[in-house]
């Protein structure tokens, strides 16, 4: 189960490498559900049973996000700051078990009283590579941290743990490996900074209905960027490409390049259409809603 949260708090300003364990610990007492129970436990799933439990017993829970079309697995703790005083930390786009363990061996450098410091690579982690830490921005919490916010009720810190290429490089030296940039959100950066992509889907929330990748790049006419003509046709072409047009012929000179996760995100309406077989169109019938058929050979 994947918990969203739908609140607001305000959030303490920290930037990378500035973070310290003696500002954490200035921090007040978190509101947890351990710390200050709400007498909602009757409504408890079994999942909620067992994080509670995890902390309680040994000091932190790993929820693990499995992949889903175009978005690898992330793993976070729940528990950490509650237990140790120390962020919750959140890794992305490895094997979730391997995550798990990478983010449990953080939790006992920091229980046995060595702690990680802002912008010293740590070792002992992922065995041959160091890693860094990162603060993570409150934006990103809703749709990725959830079930942390369940927990807390209230703003609670964050790191992601940073992971290297083969070749030792991070995400943000240059020739740092594809996998690695595409698979590791940015978090430290606000999500409103950053485009609709494989990790930032807008008011969509994970409600992802696409076969594709949001970073996916498709066809649409120019007529609707430019003009503001509605979108009342769309193709999903024999060879996968998506098309979406206002119903007139276009030339190739008629269209421009755009990313699925924007027309998505512009276009609600077509969120229906993800299970758009290949070799299909669809388009607007009289009374609004999408008529679907093959493409005509």
């Amino acid at each position: 189960m994947v918990r969203r949260w739908g609140g607001d708090s305000a959030t303490p300003v920290w930037e990378v490498n500035t973070w310290s364990v003696a500002a954490f610990n200035a921090l007040p007492a978190c509101e947890c559900r351990i710390h200050n129970p709400v007498g909602d436990d009757a409504e408890w799933t079994d999942g909620d049973r067992k994080l509670m439990s995890d902390v309680t017993g040994y000091g932190w829970h790993n929820v693990g996000i499995t992949p889903r079309p175009g978005q690898p697995s992330w793993v976070f703790s729940v528990g950490v700051w509650h237990t140790l005083r120390f962020p919750e930390v959140a890794m992305f786009g490895l094997q979730m078990t391997d995550m798990g363990m990478w983010i449990n061996a953080i939790g006992e450098q920091v229980r046995a009283g060595r702690p990680p410091e802002p912008g010293v690579p740590v070792v002992g982690v992922i065995e041959g590579f160091p890693v860094e830490l990162r603060p993570v921005h409150q934006s990103w919490y809703r749709d990725l941290l959830g079930y942390g916010m369940w927990f807390y009720r209230a703003w609670f810190p964050v790191l992601q743990i940073v992971w290297p290429d083969r070749n030792g490089l991070f995400p943000w030296d240059e020739g740092a490996g594809e996998r690695c940039r595409r698979d590791q959100p940015v978090l430290w950066r606000p999500a409103e900074e950053q485009p609709l992509g494989q990790w930032r889907y807008g008011e969509r929330g994970l409600d992802w209905l696409w076969p594709d990748a949001p970073d996916r790049k498709v066809f649409v006419s120019k007529r609707i960027t430019d003009e503001g003509y509605a979108l009342t046709y769309v193709v999903h072409d024999r060879d996968g490409d998506w098309q979406f047009l206002d119903g007139a012929t276009v030339s190739k000179g008629d269209v421009v390049v755009a990313h699925l996760g924007d027309m998505a995100s512009r276009f609600p309406t077509t969120n229906g259409l993800g299970g758009l077989p290949v070799g299909w169109h669809a388009w607007i019938g009289p009374l609004g809603d999408w008529i679907r058929a093959p493409i005509p050979r």
